[in-house]
Formats: C-alpha cells, sequence, structure tokens
C-alpha cells in the first residue's frame, strides 16, 4: 500500500510538473506571439518610413538636377536677351546717326548689331541643345550604341556637377580649364 501511495504521489507530482512546464511554454508562446506583431508592425513601419526616405531623396535630387538645368538654360537665354536689348539701342542709335548724316557710325554701329545678332544666335542654338539633349535623354533608348565625343560629354557632366552644386551653395566658386 505505501509503494502504491508512493508510486501515485509520484505520478500527481510528475504531472503537476508537467502541467506547471505545460503553463510555463503557453505564456512563453503567447508572450513570443506579441513580440513577434510587435515586431513586424515595426518592420512594416521600418519599411514605409524608408520608401518615405527614398521618395523623399529622389525628390531632392530630382529638384537640384532641375535647378541645374534651369541654370543652363538660363544662362543662354540671358546671353539672348541682352543682346537682343543692346542691338535695340543700336539699331535707335542708327537711326540718330542716319538723320545726322554719319555713314562711317552708321556702318560701325550696323558691324555691332550683326556681332550681337551672331551672338544671340549662338546662344539660342546652345540653349536649343541643351533641351534637345534633355529630350533625347528622356526618351527610352533602344540600347543602341551611338558615337559620343567624350570632351563634349565630360564637359556637359562638369558644368551639371557645378551648377548642381551651386544650387546647394550659392557662395560655391569654381574654375574650369578644358586642355582640349
Amino acid at each position: 500500500m505505501y509503494i502504491l501511495l508512493t508510486a501515485l504521489f509520484v505520478f500527481v507530482a510528475f504531472g503537476v510538473v508537467l502541467l506547471y512546464s505545460y503553463l510555463q511554454k503557453k505564456k512563453a508562446n503567447v508572450l513570443l506571439a506579441s513580440q513577434k506583431e510587435e515586431i513586424q508592425s515595426t518592420l512594416l513601419r521600418l519599411k514605409s518610413t524608408q520608401a518615405q526616405l527614398i521618395q523623399s531623396e529622389k525628390m531632392a535630387s530630382l529638384g537640384e538636377l532641375t535647378a541645374g538645368i534651369a541654370h543652363e538654360i538660363q544662362n543662354p537665354l540671358n546671353f539672348v536677351n541682352n543682346f537682343s536689348e543692346v542691338s535695340n539701342e543700336l539699331i535707335d542709335e542708327m537711326k540718330d546717326e542716319i538723320k545726322k548724316g554719319n555713314y562711317e557710325e552708321v556702318s560701325a554701329i550696323a558691324d555691332d548689331v550683326k556681332q550681337n545678332l551672331t551672338k544671340i544666335n549662338h546662344n539660342g542654338k546652345r540653349a536649343d541643345a541643351i533641351v534637345k539633349s534633355m529630350l533625347e535623354h528622356s526618351r527610352i533608348g533602344t540600347g543602341q550604341k551611338e558615337i559620343t565625343d567624350i570632351n563634349v560629354l565630360c564637359d556637359e557632366c562638369i558644368r551639371l556637377a557645378f551648377h548642381g552644386l551651386r544650387a546647394k551653395d550659392k557662395s560655391f566658386h569654381a574654375s574650369f580649364e578644358n586642355p582640349f
């Protein structure tokens, strides 16, 4: 009988230990499940934040690029505007000289107007080349290789980098020497 009671006691004790172990594992599983959900939620927020950061960086880069391109286009347009204003003033001056009969001065003024028109044409073509280059770059490429003047390409990259830096920091100054 003592043996039977001892065996029953051992069996009950073993059952209590197993029950306690089961309850501890169940509690640990519940805790792990809640931690897993929290980690997954944090991961989703992190991915969302990362996507927003990438988008923000893309927009900032696009803004810098746009500022550089606008500056590149603005330069030749400023030349065109300035030379056309000067040419208008020269035409008025030429009319005055014609009225005075000073044809030598009229000839000199006409040469200046012609020179200004040449500069206007040159800078108009520069602006046109910039816009065409932008359009060509934005088109979906066919993947075909094209012959490119590496010096022109490097010059264009240097100018765009310079203007991108100028857009960020107005106090930035640099000079370029082209050995070609």
